[in-house]
């Protein structure tokens, strides 16, 4: 048997291949620094996750004392950024590097991926405004990253093959914005049947839709059971006050979703949302119950609250036109 096939050491690469790994280097790094940029600009509080571990594990009496709220143990990101937005009334952000799920069959990332989470308060507006905000919030963000490098980083994403009259162009445009029920109807999925009008987008579906708006960006407003957490807010009609942003070529980025300012009406919802969790690899599901969630933030909470969830991964395939789709 031969020997087994090795890779080239750094020294032994090409000009080229060298010049197209310091591109992706530099535009990752740049990338994620626009990434943070764009929320310190909105007045938004980064927190390190390693912040977050700490105060989660403060002692009991520094607790009583009320010195500083209660987090949870690591693990629920949302859960611990809501709890210090509910506590000290202002938003709050978060880049992290992620593991997928036990067991999660999920492609789409790495083995180690990257998150920028936030959740902020929101006052004297509506359910459907929050989510506008969350909405606004995503798309403003993917924009200045977009931007920033086309700016800053012209050669480097021409070198790596990027789209730049593409990118150029979705600058100008809104992103498409669609309710769950108007994509099912584009779809041509049967809406009297429960199980069609009830399941997921999938992949191929993604496509589709993307296809018919021309590849622009596209959010699916009023997702269904894929956005269950514990705290998120639902419609009279069972669907949540939530969002997914679809790129092209690379499928879901972001999520956005209004939290629930009421455990009554949290709690109310449990069995029926439960009831349609179709989709288990997603960082907005866990095993949490309204009542465990509750107890860390209060039953009688200030307000409801707008949380997004992005993955740098994602938006960064999208920009260079890699295919995950």
């Amino acid at each position: 048997m031969g020997k087994a096939a090795r890779s080239s050491p750094p020294h032994a690469l090409s000009p080229i291949a060298k010049s197209k790994v310091e591109a992706l280097v530099q535009l990752n790094s740049s990338g994620l620094a626009g990434c943070r940029d764009f929320l310190l600009l909105k007045k938004l509080l980064e927190v390190q996750a390693s912040s977050l571990e700490d105060l989660s594990g403060c002692s009991e009496k520094a607790l009583s004392l009320g010195q500083i709220p209660y987090l949870p143990e690591q693990g629920n990101l949302i859960l611990q950024l809501d709890t210090l937005a509910v506590a000290f009334q202002r938003g709050y952000f978060t880049i992290n590097e992620t593991m997928p799920p036990a067991g999660s069959n999920n492609h789409e990332h790495h083995s180690r991926f990257m998150t920028v989470e936030s959740v902020w308060p929101v006052k004297n507006i509506s359910s459907e405004a929050a989510l506008g905000q969350a909405i606004a919030c995503i798309e403003d963000c993917v924009k200045f990253t977009v931007r920033d490098l086309l700016e800053e980083h012209h050669p480097e994403l021409f070198r790596l093959g990027s789209d730049l009259a593409y990118l150029t162009r979705m600058l100008r445009r809104p992103f498409v914005k669609i309710t769950f029920e108007e994509a099912i109807k584009l779809l041509d999925r049967n809406t009297n049947n429960h199980e069609s009008t009830s399941t997921p987008i999938t992949s191929s579906e993604m496509r589709q839709l993307l296809s018919y708006f021309c590849w622009l960006p596209v959010f699916v407003i009023y997702g269904n059971s894929k956005f269950y957490h514990p705290s998120v807010k639902f419609t009279h009609r069972g669907m949540a006050f939530a969002a997914e942003l679809l790129l092209p070529r690379v499928g879901v980025a972001a999520r956005g979703t209004v939290l629930e300012g009421s455990f009554a009406v949290a709690r109310s919802k449990k069995n029926s949302c439960q009831t349609l969790v179709q989709d288990t690899n997603n960082t907005h599901s866990d095993s949490v119950s309204p009542e465990a969630y509750f107890e860390h933030l209060g039953t009688n909470l200030p307000g409801e609250r707008a949380a997004i969830s992005l993955s740098f991964e994602q938006i960064m395939a999208f920009i260079f036109g890699v295919p995950l789709l």
